[in-house]
């Protein structure tokens, strides 16, 4: 298990954001906006051959072009909130030039949604028996989250230094007959040098409303529900509390969101427990031991 990332702040709120195949209503730069339900739609799913060009000349259902306007350190993508089947692709590109001619790393094409289930966990009529994946069904019900780790390997957290980025999107086969997508994250991390500490928990908030009539009868009033993240920090040596955890909690407080990431290793399971979120409570630093500082978080996914 590799250690947890809390990523802030987000470098693609304050980058310029363009890209083909994206509508006029609901343009691109809806991406930067907290507000999940004001996404950005493309115009169709056909793929088609983008201006600024796949090195192997492939063809995309859209594509999102950053530029950070400087050289940033990147972690970790996000993109929140979005409509993509099981059979959809994403592309990210690093380029070394702002004509996006030289390209700095090709991740290729990977799939939005990876494998979640181990095949004795699954039927072998069930729709996701071949590759694993969130069923047809399940993705009208699961939080819609596509990540994805910058560097080689595509897991272990390995900030990259880039000022251009590009994702490129497939998904011809999507029946709405539209991409969306509500929040692009793309941020580098703080990856604490010791792990949270065992105890750390992740659960559901359900802010749904019951009542009951006056002859016991309930009533439910349903509301979406969010992850919970609570965990401990709790062998930062001074530096890494004041400088990391510390400033963090001033930079961020309860209003910013961050990315957090329980363990960028794990693959089947990072959707699952990966979330754009907020700190719901701002913590004290405390010096607990000799030499040693630790921090409680409470993470709580924005909806």
């Amino acid at each position: 298990m590799a250690n947890c990332l809390i990523c802030y702040p987000n470098h693609a709120d304050s980058g310029t954001l363009t890209g083909e195949g994206w509508t006029e209503a609901l343009p691109v730069t809806n991406l930067q906006t907290r507000f999940l339900g004001q996404v950005a739609r493309t115009t169709r799913t056909t793929l088609f051959s983008p201006a600024v060009a796949l090195p192997d000349g492939d063809q995309c259902s859209a594509v999102i072009h950053v530029d950070f306007g400087r050289l940033r350190y990147l972690s970790a993508l996000a993109l929140c909130n979005h409509n993509l089947t099981r059979r959809a692709q994403a592309r990210v590109i690093l380029w070394a030039d702002a004509a996006q001619t030289t390209v700095r790393e090709d991740f290729g094409w990977q799939p939005v949604w990876p494998r979640w289930f181990d095949t004795v966990q699954l039927r072998w009529g069930d729709d996701n028996f071949l590759y694993g994946q969130v069923s047809d069904e399940q993705i009208g019900q699961v939080k819609r989250i596509y990540l994805f780790m910058l560097n080689s390997n595509g897991f272990a957290a390995n900030a990259t230094s880039v000022q251009y980025a590009s994702i490129y999107l497939s998904d011809s086969e999507n029946v709405k007959g539209y991409l969306e997508a509500g929040r692009l994250y793309m941020a580098e991390d703080w990856s604490p040098r010791h792990n949270m500490i065992y105890g750390a928990s992740l659960s559901w908030v359900d802010p749904s409303i019951v009542d009951s009539a006056l002859d016991g009868t309930k009533w439910f009033e349903k509301r979406t529900k969010s992850r919970l993240a609570v965990f401990q920090l709790k062998y930062m040596r001074p530096v890494e509390g004041v400088n990391k955890a510390l400033l963090l909690t001033q930079l961020a407080g309860i209003t910013e969101d961050v990315l957090y990431i329980f363990d960028p290793s794990d693959a089947q399971l990072m959707q699952q427990r990966s979330f754009v979120g907020r700190l719901s409570e701002l913590s004290p630093l405390e010096w607990w031991m000799f030499g040693l500082t630790s921090m409680a978080f409470k993470i709580e996914e924005t909806i």
